[in-house]
């Protein structure tokens, strides 16, 4: 039977990072849970299929082409954000190098975006575009059957000198249907982060996003907001919990709490199954109230993760996010009386933005004084409305991501100037809102005084190193 293996590369920092490694570092390696539902569909399918984190495993590209050698795979699939892609196609040349009649296939975001450019490497053979799960499938049993593999829907092939883009394929229009990630796969005691309690798992109960903030990009899986069932959700937080006994479980949605039935329906059977879990969700400020606060927080939820960008009405709303100023303040206040940890996100270098703007955001951070910030400076994706704004008001004079795509492009990505500050200035205003908020004396007393193990204060110190000696 056709052998698979599963790839997760060197989460490379890319051209347009603006954090030193160390900063990188102490934010955190995740598990890569689109490789996790592959792999269990493959496995679920009866076909040999084996997952490697390179990138947690911190293993070096000798010893990769060592194991690959050893494993033998069939197929090697590699997935890639766009910000990793020259990393990923140094994966492939390392690949053919040892196994040069192996199958590498590329997906991931990336192939959404440019999937031509994504194919044009002599060391790449397919792409898949969209999400896998099907895909992948369809072109294991191809190849197992000894099949045509040039028609597959979803997918990027070369066929008689030319690259082929071949017809999308549909959305999973139910996506309970997908078996839980393979977790066992993954070296699950590698993974870690500054603000999260190890040992910590994620899991995803929607794909899809129904609102249009101008700095997102959705190739992957579109506006459709597709949900899990809330038995199908909590029986998957069951097996987590009986397996890896975490102290805290990541919930990735963007808008946990859209559906407001079915969160109380989720909240329900944690209590009814007598469910221990400490778990965090992502949502949005106009999304939570009392109701449903004290809901999540009996279900044991105990930190909400915001995207709140800015401390500029003006700002939000070239954003299209779609909140106000007033809206954030009332979530925060009331997600804070009910006891909840928070985690704001902030954006700063958005077109419009000025020193004044990114000041109001570094106050508003203290004012609302979430528990953790993530702050990040505003880039142009390839397919968002930011990276339109970008070629039509000529901050790009050309397709730069095409380029990079095509692994032409090594600098770093062009930002937006504002009208008082350049590119340059924007890192350091970043490393600025940072240690504005994280070296408050008071916040740094609190963060002491919440210590709750050996782990914990080590992370806590990582980060806090990371900041202070971050150099640019």
């Amino acid at each position: 039977m056709i052998k698979t293996l599963l790839v997760k590369w060197h989460e490379h920092l890319g051209p347009s990072s603006v954090y030193p490694q160390r900063v990188a570092d102490a934010v955190g390696c995740f598990p890569p849970l689109g490789l996790g539902y592959l792999a269990a569909v493959l496995r679920k399918a009866h076909y040999p299929v084996e997952l490697l984190d390179v990138n947690a495993l911190k293993m070096s590209e000798k010893k990769f082409q060592e194991v690959i050698g050893r494993i033998q795979p069939d197929v090697i699939g590699l997935t890639s954000m766009s910000l990793v892609w020259p990393a990923n196609v140094r994966a492939s040349q390392l690949i053919k190098e040892v196994l040069p009649d192996c199958l590498v296939v590329v997906g991931g975001p990336q192939l959404a975006a440019y999937p031509r450019e994504s194919v044009s490497f002599d060391t790449i053979d397919i792409g898949v575009r969209g999400e896998g799960e099907e895909t992948f499938l369809d072109l294991v049993r191809r190849l197992d059957n000894k099949e045509d593999i040039t028609n597959i829907p979803g997918t990027v092939v070369k066929k008689n000198g030319k690259i082929v883009v071949n017809a999308e394929r549909l959305l999973v229009s139910d996506i309970n249907k997908i078996p839980f990630p393979a977790r066992d796969m993954m070296p699950m005691d590698k993974y870690h982060c500054a603000v999260l309690q190890k040992p910590f798992v994620t899991m995803l109960t929607a794909r899809g996003c129904p609102y249009a903030c101008g700095f997102c990009c959705k190739h992957h899986w579109g506006n459709t907001l597709r949900q899990r069932d809330p038995e199908n959700i909590v029986t998957e937080m069951e097996q987590i919990v009986e397996t890896y006994k975490p102290k805290e479980v990541l919930v990735y949605d963007e808008t946990f709490t859209i559906n407001r039935n079915r969160v109380f329906k989720i909240c329900d059977l944690i209590r009814e199954r007598k469910l221990k879990i400490k778990w965090d969700i992502r949502t949005r400020v106009n999304l939570v109230d009392r109701e449903i606060l004290k809901a999540l927080k009996s279900a044991g939820c105990y930190k909400i993760h915001f995207g709140v960008e800015s401390g500029s009405q003006k700002i939000l709303d070239k954003m299209d996010k779609k909140i106000t100023l007033e809206q954030v303040m009332h979530a925060f206040r009331i997600t804070n009386e009910i006891g909840f940890e928070t985690m704001a996100y902030f954006m700063i270098g958005y077109p419009g933005e000025t020193l004044k703007t990114i000041e109001e955001s570094i106050q508003f951070a203290k004012e609302l004084n979430p528990t953790w910030v993530d702050i990040s400076i505003a880039i142009p994706y390839p397919g968002t409305d930011l990276y339109n704004i970008a070629m039509s008001e000529k901050w790009l004079d050309y397709d730069y991501w095409k380029e990079y795509a095509l692994c032409h492009e090594n600098g770093k990505i062009r930002r937006f100037a504002g009208e008082d500050y350049n590119e340059e200035d924007l890192e350091k205003l970043l490393m600025k809102f940072y240690r504005k908020f994280y070296f408050r004396p008071s916040y740094v007393l609190n963060r002491v005084l919440s210590l709750r193990s050996l782990s914990q204060a080590k992370s806590y110190f990582n980060g806090f190193k990371a900041l202070a000696l971050a150099n640019f």
